[in-house]
């Protein structure tokens, strides 16, 4: 859970896909990788300034965090 930029929650899987969502937040995107403590983070494009996407259950084994990006 990373308060600062809403409750980051990963639901059951249904219909191929697992649902990723969070409380919304303005330069915030959902970053992913494979391990916990190495490899880089990658960030999901799609995702800035959102609250929900989908992954798919086959990609479901990774990590996901919430990175706030500095306003140009």
């Amino acid at each position: 859970v990373q308060k600062q930029y809403g409750d980051l929650a990963i639901g059951a899987p249904a219909g191929g896909n697992v649902p990723v969502t969070w409380l919304g937040c303005p330069c915030v995107t959902l970053q992913t990788r494979t391990s916990l403590t190495s490899g880089s983070w990658t960030d999901l494009p799609e995702t800035d300034s959102a609250s929900a996407t989908n992954v798919s259950a086959a990609d479901a084994q990774r990590y996901f965090r919430l990175q706030k990006r500095f306003v140009p």
